[in-house]
């Protein structure tokens, strides 16, 4: 990966484009990685959603769940546990 900083100035509507191709760019290799059964785990933890989704903090996710965006599926003693098809469905649909 190029660590180099690149600094322009681009429209915000350019800036959602991008951000829009690399969400796409990211659900496409987990879809194909779906694919492959042994690859994919069916339930995942917080720390896995928010990796996928791009999120630092826990709170974000405890929000989405609060707002009904994107559930927890059960938990497991006190830890939310989420439906790996549910956050994919989540993230195809933030991306459109």
């Amino acid at each position: 990966m190029n660590n180099k900083l690149i600094l322009s100035q681009i429209s915000v509507m350019e800036l959602g484009e991008i951000l829009k191709e690399k969400l796409n760019e990211a659900l496409r290799e987990a879809q194909s990685s779906k694919d492959n059964k042994k690859l994919t785990k069916e339930y995942l933890t917080r720390q896995e959603v928010a990796k996928m989704c791009g999120v630092k903090s826990m709170s974000t996710l405890w929000d989405w769940n609060r707002k009904g965006l994107l559930k927890h599926y059960y938990k497991a003693g006190r830890k939310p546990l989420y439906k790996y098809e549910d956050v994919i469905e989540f993230l195809t649909k933030k991306a459109a």
